[in-house]
């Protein structure tokens, strides 16, 4: 008879976590705030929802964090290292804001239509460093990637409106310009009628 397994009177849900993934390097170089993450993130996953998974500060400031930067940071470290991959870009959607989406690479993804997500097997992107250095240069590396391109996005954002702003300013000298021509051919052309009438 098979051995069962005692739960010691616990039920309802839980988080689970492979011994392969915690003692990785990866996982060894990750800060405090950064292995907190991921667990609070776990603590969202019920089965089957894995690449629907957010990381919006406005529901994670509920499990204790108080910084959007200590968040954001968090973030860069678990994709840095491969614990999370992107599934969708947060911004502007059909002109609705979304979040971005993620998915843990220890496990499977399945379909998720409505968010445009397809099935994948787990990835394991974390094993792919096999020694601490490995590990702490591709944090070192990926949170500074990361970083530069939030603040590319950030400058995309603003750009379209310092571009009309300019495209205004232009248009309106643009006028400026034209009226004052406008205004020079006018009286020119008043000058020659009066001097056609003297003559």
């Amino acid at each position: 008879m098979a051995k069962q397994k005692k739960n010691n009177g616990q039920s309802g849900r839980y988080i689970s976590l492979y011994h392969d993934l915690l003692h990785s390097p990866a996982y060894r170089v990750l800060s405090s705030a950064g292995k907190t993450l991921l667990i609070d993130l776990r603590m969202s996953y019920n089965g089957s929802n894995n690449g629907n998974i957010n990381a919006v500060f406005s529901e994670l400031k509920h499990r204790g964090w108080k910084s959007p930067t200590t968040l954001f940071k968090s973030l860069y470290e678990l994709r840095s290292l491969g614990f999370i991959a992107l599934t969708r870009a947060g911004g502007l959607k059909q002109g609705t804001r979304v979040c971005s989406l993620y998915r843990f690479t220890d496990l499977d993804v399945f379909d998720i239509p409505k968010h445009g997500i397809q099935a994948v097997k787990a990835t394991h992107d974390y094993k792919a460093y096999k020694t601490l250095s490995e590990a702490t240069q591709a944090l070192t590396d990926g949170c500074r990637k990361l970083k530069a391109e939030g603040i590319q996005k950030q400058s995309i954002k603003k750009s379209p409106v310092q571009k009309k702003a300019s495209t205004a300013s232009k248009n309106v000298l643009e006028i400026e310009f034209s009226s004052s021509k406008t205004e020079h051919r006018s009286s020119s052309s008043l000058q020659n009628m009066n001097s056609e009438m003297v003559c």
